[in-house]
């Protein structure tokens, strides 16, 4: 599958064996990771990975005192991989980036070359959806969003090969299996075998193609020119397989996967069971849009909406959640499976409700299924609502009834065709007993009280475009909307009230809203392991001067994470918060000692915002240590 165009790699660091064997290389036999053999910058320890055309040490550098990864060409390896294996070291070395694979060096080890990299603890993203299934959504928005920035790096990188100038860089070959998870959550790009310029034309030869067939972009498969967009369908895929823990494309006859990809036919994710925010399910539909107009063509625009729908979930780092969320696998994680919505002949029925509306029909008989009332409320511009079993329709222009057919009843007559019918109120059908229809009847209506809240909650779960009520719950708090927040953690079931993410979403609301007496009683019956509960009860101690206790109780968030904000914003307000509550043990008792410890808690303060001097921790730190010290000249 050679490649023509205006691109041509330079001239590689030794010559490809011709016919995929050359005389030297062909005798040599690699290491097999038992024994200390030299290689890199150290000598072996063990071997990492096998492919094809490849095998990964891990090698042991003696004076720097830290390991590495070696990865080295076979002896055997077709010209092909030779190729690309140069490709991949002399594009890689130029990439400077947290979420790509660093390269230390590269060289010849008995005539096969090899590239030293970074030695990164953790596993590649195919084994952890292999061994765990479908990630979390705020999990799989963290990884993408890793992803993503280093596509936007390498998409508009400059650099030079050989004597050309080029800018940008396409991977063509993006997948889990090529996506490193380090151990402390960071995410990071491997594998440029088969990169290219993005401004170099490059074509395969006609009836083949280069990449992985369940990630490619449909017009690599046609051997068409890959783009910017060609990189984001691949994340697109990868998005679609961590959130379902299936692949988009996991056909096995090649046949008929082949097909498929060339059609662009895939699961859609709407038909799984799993509450999506509506902005990731477009952000998703559109990466894998088979026309690549209809793509997004800038991994920035990409990477911004990832972020806008990831803030909506958490404020803590992508690398902080992905750490936290492996420590949680091994702590003794278990395998996710989504499964399918249950597709029943009633949603067949349910589709034509709307057409059969549009021709005017006065009454309709559905069989009675919760997706015929979601296809009515998604179908019908007029408010909905739900009595019992019976759906009621209000139309701008005339109130119209859906009734739900129970065995053996036949429906009220419509008006005769052609006859003018009269706008009247909506009318309410129930029918009590089988076989026997009860007579129309105008049924009291429900107290409001009553409809409020189902109301409600369905306002939001539109608005945020899932039903997971603690999502919402934590989403309302950050948007502040905290006595809607609380509304909604009522509605929780009494297991996920006690859950800790569930009484830290409460406890942001209690502060929000200012009541010190539900917060004081939220503190007397809950004890929560995390840094972020310790100071907001400090905060509050701090309130009521128990200066006291509440430096004691800032002493417990040196001790705990925090689960939901950045654990390095804590530690900065927990050494203003301790300056704070010795200055009031000061003012107090304006003993030496207390002086003292409420100064040395000031300079804490300004060393913790050394780089910051314009923050106003920074000037009320000046502002306490120039009032304790003129007070201590005014004492002498």
């Amino acid at each position: 599958m050679a490649e023509t165009g205006e691109y041509a790699d330079p001239e590689p660091l030794a010559q490809a064996p011709e016919g995929g064997v050359s005389s030297p290389q062909s005798l040599t036999v690699l290491p097999d990771g038992t024994k200390p053999v030299p290689l890199g910058s150290g000598t072996v320890r063990s071997v990492l990975g096998e492919g094809g055309a490849a095998i990964v040490y891990e090698v042991w550098n003696e004076q720097l005192g830290i390991k590495r990864a070696v990865k080295v060409l076979r002896p055997n390896a077709m010209a092909q991989s030779f190729d690309r294996f140069t490709t991949e070291m002399r594009i890689t070395a130029q990439l400077r980036h947290p979420n790509i694979i660093e390269i230390h060096s590269v060289g010849q080890w008995n005539h096969l070359p090899f590239i030293e990299m970074e030695r990164l603890e953790g596993s590649s993203l195919d084994k952890i959806l292999q061994k765990y299934g479908a990630l979390p959504v705020p999990v799989t928005l963290a990884i993408s969003i890793m992803v993503c920035r280093a596509l936007k790096y390498t998409h508009n990188h400059d650099y030079v090969m050989g004597d050309k100038h080029y800018k940008g860089i396409l991977h063509r070959d993006l997948k889990p299996a090529n996506t490193m998870i380090a151990a402390n959550g960071v995410a990071k790009l491997m594998d440029f075998g088969i990169a290219t310029p993005a401004n170099a034309s490059m074509h395969t030869m006609e009836g083949t193609f280069v990449g992985s067939l369940q990630y490619l972009a449909p017009e690599q498969l046609e051997g068409k020119k890959a783009s910017p967009s060609s990189d984001l369908y691949a994340l697109g895929a990868m998005m679609y397989e961590m959130l379902t823990g299936t692949q988009a494309f996991p056909e096995r006859n090649m046949t008929k996967l082949i097909s498929m990809r060339l059609k662009n036919e895939y699961k859609q994710l709407a038909d799984y069971r799993m509450p999506l925010p509506r902005a990731l399910l477009k952000c998703i539909n559109s990466c894998l849009a088979f026309e690549r107009e209809k793509r997004s063509s800038s991994a920035a625009d990409v990477l911004e909406a990832l972020e806008r729908i990831y803030g909506r979930f958490t404020r803590r780092p992508p690398e902080a959640l992905v750490e936290y969320y492996l420590h949680q696998l091994q702590a003794g994680g278990k395998r996710t499976t989504i499964t399918f919505r249950r597709r029943l002949p009633v949603a067949r029925i349910a589709g034509g409700i709307a057409a059969l509306l549009a021709l005017g029909a006065g009454g309709l008989w559905v069989w009675s299924h919760p997706s015929v009332v979601a296809t009515v409320r998604q179908r019908l511009t007029g408010p909905v609502e739900v009595r019992d079993t019976t759906v009621v329709v209000k139309t701008t222009t005339v109130a119209e009834t859906v009734f739900v057919k129970q065995p053996g009843q036949s429906p009220p007559s419509a008006p005769a065709s052609g006859q003018p019918r009269e706008k009247k109120p909506a009318v309410v059908y129930s029918y009590a007993q089988q076989q026997q229809p009860a007579p129309a009847a105008q049924p009291a209506p429900a107290p409001p009280a009553a409809r409020a809240q189902p109301s409600f909650l369905v306002q939001l779960m539109e608005k945020y475009g899932t039903d997971d009520l603690l999502a919402i719950v934590g989403l309302e708090t950050g948007q502040g909307n905290h006595a809607s927040a609380l509304r909604v953690y009522d509605s929780l079931s009494a297991n996920l009230m006690r859950t800790k993410r569930a009484l830290l979403y409460r406890m942001r609301a209690l502060q929000g809203l200012g009541n010190t007496a539900r917060l004081g009683e939220f503190f007397e019956a809950n004890t929560i392991p995390d840094a972020e509960y310790y100071l907001a009860k400090a905060q509050f101690q701090y309130g009521q001067r128990r200066y006291r206790e509440a430096v004691a109780t800032l002493a417990n968030c040196r001790t705990t994470q925090a689960e939901l904000t950045d654990q390095r914003a804590i530690e900065r307000d927990v050494v203003y918060y301790k300056a704070l509550c010795l200055t009031g043990l000061y003012n107090a008792e304006a003993t030496e000692q207390n002086k003292t410890s409420a100064m040395d808690g000031w300079f804490d303060v300004k060393f913790a915002f050394r780089n910051e001097t314009n923050h106003r921790y920074f000037k009320y730190a000046n502002e306490q240590i120039r009032r304790m010290s003129s007070e201590a000249g005014e004492s002498r």
